[in-house]
């Protein structure tokens, strides 16, 4: 049956004819008959031999006459309507309950890896730490390959399901969040030889064997010295011999020389010229042999001697505040920019003697500094100290003015004006009493009271107004005299007066009747 219907029960006695048209549509209804008719655009004429009531269905739905929770919906029947629950709530309708979802063995549809949340009318869904997803679908991170996790750069991330752990790399301790290196040397856990220096690195350690020794350090053994082609070589003369010893070895001159066999007498090599020192080298004459040195500004073994560059190893003699430019065999100085001088001797350029040589704003204070200059904005400016802008100090308070002042802004600077009702410089206001000033504009019939910044008029008793304007009061007139019922008020300028009336008499305000006694004197 359709919600929305028009129901016309005849209930006449006789047998009336109705015709309803709907359209090309022509109904006749007799006695006892009903007809249900779709809302539609219709036209009705109705011609009736004789009256009958007739009934329209009420929506209660749309006209919102029913009792139905808010957070239901109205269903409207003919002649009733229905109340039911919406999504996520519980009742008859008329009263609807928030369904907890989230509650044990709740309805929702929330991943076993994440939490659910009740909300007014339904609920939410939310992965746990270590998952990702909407709620209803959640799957692991990897913090280690996103990059989430909070590992020690020096320890090593292990992907777990919704987690991770650290753990240190070899070398470290810690509980790889926060890992520290492990000094091997001072535990002694290392594995170096009895005859190699321990020395501790970063997550590591190294092995070096002493003196004597050659080996990788944890495997060292004695190095002969005398043998040929060995890395370690002794300090024999080239005319004496060598006799090894555990980790060291000894020298003895040969047949023809004389001395300890590191240095053994022999002919001058270098005034025979028959040494092969370097063009750029010095020879000198040694006990059985020669040596030859590179001269300055050339580095070598004498035997070969090649440029030094002295700026590179910073053998030059530059000033500190200069620049260093190698040459063939020796090397050129350049003081730097901000100082003058030789390059071996610099000293600074105050750049704020002269204008042109700084490029500080025309309102800012030039500083010179050891190899440069400063810029600052002067006081009433702000900015790089190369630009500087007018500060505005009333818009940023930092003005020093009354708080009873007005602030204004100059370019540079500010000056301050004392609020009216206030005197002083502006720095410092004090209120002014207009009333002892007979600065005021109050009435001569009012009192004049000074308030701070201003002051306020009263008119005085028997007159009215703001106190600039006062007009007398007719206290009789609106009856706020104090006359007594049995005397007469006349107004005054001001004020008012009372007298008793005739029979009366006293003060005006206060009146007592007068007592008349006759007497009869009898006449003979």
């Amino acid at each position: 049956m359709s919600t929305n219907a028009l129901w016309i029960p005849t209930t006449v006695m006789q047998m009336p004819i109705v015709q309803i048209q709907l359209g090309l549509l022509h109904v006749h209804v007799s006695k006892g008959t009903a007809v249900m008719v779709s809302r539609v655009q219709v036209r009705l004429s109705l011609q009736v031999e004789k009256s009958f009531p007739t009934y329209l269905d009420v929506d209660e739905c749309a006209t919102n006459d029913h009792n139905c929770d808010v957070n239901g919906s109205c269903t409207n029947n003919v002649g009733s309507f229905a109340c039911a629950c919406n999504l996520g709530y519980s009742g008859d309708g008329r009263t609807c309950t928030n369904i907890n979802e989230c509650a044990p063995g709740g309805s929702n549809t929330c991943h076993a890896n994440a939490a659910c949340a009740d909300t007014i009318g339904s609920y939410s869904c939310a992965c746990r730490d270590g998952y990702s997803g909407d709620g209803r679908s959640c799957t692991d991170i990897d913090e280690c390959a996103t990059n989430t996790d909070n590992c020690h750069s020096d320890s090593i991330c292990t992907n777990n399901i919704g987690s991770f752990v650290c753990t240190c790399n070899s070398g470290y301790a810690g509980d790889g969040v926060a890992c520290s290196n492990i000094n091997e040397c001072t535990v002694e856990s290392d594995n170096c030889s009895i005859d190699a220096d321990c020395t501790d690195t970063t997550g590591s350690f190294t092995c070096k064997c002493h003196d004597g020794y050659i080996g990788d350090g944890v495997t060292c053994t004695d190095v002969d010295e005398c043998s040929i082609n060995m890395f370690f070589q002794h300090n024999c003369d080239a005319n004496g011999s060598c006799t090894n010893t555990i980790g060291s070895f000894s020298c003895a001159c040969n047949t023809g020389y004389d001395g300890d066999g590191v240095t053994c007498a022999n002919v001058d090599e270098c005034t025979l010229e028959t040494h092969n020192c370097d063009t750029n080298a010095d020879c000198t004459d040694t006990v059985g042999a020669w040596t030859c040195a590179c001269i300055n500004g050339y580095q070598g073994n004498g035997v070969t001697c090649t440029d030094v560059d002295e700026c590179s190893i910073n053998t030059d003699n530059s000033d500190p505040n200069a620049s260093c430019t190698n040459n063939v065999g020796s090397f050129a100085c350049t003081c730097n920019d901000g100082y003058s001088g030789d390059g071996v001797t610099c000293v600074n350029v105050n750049e704020c003697a002269t204008s042109d040589a700084n490029s500080c704003d025309v309102n800012a204070d030039c500083t010179d500094t050891i190899g440069s200059y400063t810029c600052t904005c002067v006081a009433g400016y702000q900015g790089d100290g190369i630009n500087c802008t007018d500060v505005d100090e009333c818009t940023t308070n930092t003005d020093n003015c009354d708080p009873n002042a007005t602030c204004t802004n100059n370019v540079g600077s500010f000056s301050c004006a004392c609020n009216i009702g206030y005197a002083g410089d502006g720095v410092a206001c004090a209120n002014v009493d207009e009333c002892t000033l007979d600065t005021d504009s109050c009435d001569v019939n009012a009192d004049c009271t000074d308030t701070i910044g201003s002051y306020g008029c009263t008119c005085v008793a028997g007159y009215q107004g703001d106190g600039r304007n006062c007009t007398d009061v007719d206290e009789c007139t609106t009856d706020t005299d104090n006359c007594d019922p049995n005397a007469s008020c006349t107004n005054t300028i001001g004020s008012f007066t009372c007298a008793c009336n005739a029979g009366y008499e006293g003060t005006g305000t206060s009146c007592t009747g007068m007592i008349f006694v006759t007497y009869f004197i009898p006449i003979k």
